[in-house]
């Protein structure tokens, strides 16, 4: 069972972790990941369909515990517990809820002193009793209800009924703002700030600019901020500038160093390429084959071979002194910047920017919790006429991490058939959430889930081409 302290409108948790208000999805799945053998059957619910209209949830059933996020914002508003008897809770060090604690009415007051009336849901039959930051609801027998005017502590109970609470909430602000939308999928409380001890020296994205022309990308503007360099100073705000053709150490200056470095091993779209086709294959060695004089013979014999063998791979060039000498093929590299929602490829060669990947990390994604949400922002010029609210008064179609891809189709005069793409690990070969599709349109790919959701955006520089402006990666 576990024994954790209550903080009102601020976390759940113990010495060796806690949940934190307004901390993102994914660090809260690191925190269950590293009590794999303390926390089990937990279960994450979302809605695949309307993935921005229902919370984003995670449920602890076997500690009573349910951890409800933003589905925008994809942070922690909600701590709910929802099953008194699987957890142990205490309040300043102050046990009040156990197996051998009742959590009654009285011995809440005890450990939290007084606060204002409780409130009542006559619907549901329960009592709220509310503190900032803190509610405890408590089941009451419709028999006392007349008498409930004057809030919970008023009503006269019989010898050992005295109610007890069925479930506790912790959230940021007031009760007052806490209720459920008309709706049901969405709680609408307050966000909490990104707490200071969920920076972790990463810089986090306010909002990143897609920089073109008419019709090729330049770069990326992000406005991102990080915390303060001294101790409960407010968030640093900066703005960077990374584009095509910038090297990796000017990349690294403008966005500091990425939290993965990955070679890329295989270029799984090259087939698709106008020039795959037109490639030689690699030379090989070959076999004149004399097979009645026993002999086979190297090139300059003048008799005529019987046949022509050509050796598809030299299995004894191990045993060669330089075998071990001979650098390994050169392979493109993703910089992985997991709270930006951003990679950047480098060309190996060069060293320099050839593409960049936005991610929107939606549930039902297969990688959905490897990044943060990329809130980008992309204006293109529209080359269709249907109607479309996409379409500003200026002309221009902006497109974000939250546009439908049916809008943006609507809009532009993309590939009519697109690129089915199936991901899969080396170690696992299936993939629950199916496939996406990849639709081109100029320089950039959309990635497009079964929901009509942007996955990804990835921004690419067509071979062939050079940028001709000025390296400047800060600004």
């Amino acid at each position: 069972m576990l024994d954790l302290e209550i903080v009102p409108e601020r976390s759940l948790g113990c010495d060796a972790w806690e949940f934190v208000l307004g901390m993102h999805f994914s660090q809260s799945v690191a925190i269950i990941q590293s009590q794999v053998g303390t926390i089990r059957g937990v279960q994450v619910l979302y809605s695949d369909q309307n993935p921005l209209s229902v919370d984003l949830v995670i449920n602890m059933p076997q500690d009573g515990i349910r951890l409800i996020f933003d589905p925008v914002a994809q942070r922690l508003k909600i701590i709910e517990i929802y099953n008194m008897k699987l957890v142990k809770l205490r309040y300043s060090g102050m046990c009040f809820n156990s197996p051998e604690i009742t959590p009654s009415i009285e011995q809440v007051e005890h450990c939290f002193g007084a606060t204002h009336p409780g409130l009542y849901d006559s619907q549901r039959h329960l009592f709220a009793l509310n503190f900032r930051g803190l509610s405890f609801y408590f089941p009451v027998d419709s028999k006392f209800e007349p008498g409930y005017a004057h809030g919970l502590g008023s009503l006269q109970f019989p010898n050992g009924g005295s109610p007890v609470v069925s479930r506790t909430t912790i959230y940021y602000g007031s009760q007052h703002q806490l209720s459920r939308s008309s709706s049901g999928g969405r709680c609408a409380a307050p966000l909490a700030d990104l707490p200071l001890s969920c920076y972790r020296h990463q810089l986090h994205l306010r909002r990143c600019d897609v920089l073109r022309n008419a019709t090729a990308t330049l770069g990326l503007r992000l406005h991102i901020y990080t915390e303060g360099g001294r101790s409960g100073e407010s968030p640093l705000a900066r703005r960077r500038v990374v584009r095509f053709g910038d090297s990796c150490q000017a990349v690294a200056r403008a966005l500091a160093a990425p939290a993965r470095l990955y070679y890329k091993a295989d270029d799984k779209m090259r087939i698709h390429r106008p020039t795959a086709r037109r490639r030689p294959p690699p030379a090989s060695d070959y076999f004149f084959n004399y097979f009645t004089l026993g002999l086979v013979s190297p090139p300059g014999v003048p008799e005529t071979p019987r046949s022509l063998y050509y050796e598809a791979d030299d299995k004894m060039r191990i045993h060669r002194p330089t075998a071990r000498r001979r650098p390994p093929p050169a392979s493109d590299y993703f910089f992985n910047y997991f709270t930006l929602g951003l990679d950047v490829l480098f060309d190996a060669r060069t060293h320099q920017v050839k593409k960049f990947v936005l991610h929107t990390n939606y549930p039902g994604h297969y990688n959905f919790n490897m990044y943060h949400r990329c809130e980008f922002e992309l204006t293109v010029q529209p080359d269709k006429c249907e109607s479309n609210a996409l379409v500003e008064s200026r002309g221009a179609v902006q497109i974000t991490a939250y546009s439908r891809w049916e809008g943006v189709s609507r809009a532009l005069r993309v590939a009519e058939r697109p690129v089915v793409l199936n991901r899969a690990s080396s170690t696992n070969t299936t993939n629950p959430f199916g496939s996406t599709f990849c639709y081109g349109y100029q320089d950039i790919i959309f990635e497009v889930m079964s929901n009509n959701y942007i996955a990804s955006i990835t921004l690419y520089q067509p071979e062939g081409t050079r940028p001709h402006y000025a390296v400047n990666s800060i600004a």
